[in-house]
């Protein structure tokens, strides 16, 4: 309110009139260093969301990040195991189609 009446004072002087000889400088400093104390204010909750925020995102992104990678892994391992068990399965049909044909050799 006083910066807000010292502001509109200062402005309301009409042009081509002379000014007065009144000493304003306080007013001015004063005006000037609470605006100053504000801005600081707002910066410094401004600058602690923004921490906090990029907090928030860093702490998620790992977790993704890990999350990837572990199911990559799991992938990998499931993917090594049905190849191996594959392998044993055509190597055991590989076997019983050769005992099946020895057998079906056997009768004839």
């Amino acid at each position: 309110d006083r910066q807000v009446k010292t502001l509109t004072a200062l402005a309301s002087q009409q042009p081509g009139k002379a000014y007065e000889s009144t000493y304003h400088s306080n007013d001015i400093i004063a005006t000037i260093e609470a605006l100053l104390e504000q801005f600081e204010r707002v910066k410094a909750q401004l600058d602690q969301d923004e921490f906090d925020t990029k907090a928030l995102y860093e702490k998620k992104q790992l977790g993704l990040t890990n999350e990837i990678k572990f199911s990559e892994k799991d992938k990998a391992e499931k993917e090594a195991l049905s190849a191996e068990k594959t392998e044993s399965k055509d190597a055991k049909q590989a076997d019983k189609d050769q005992e099946t044909k020895d057998k079906n050799s056997d009768k004839a």
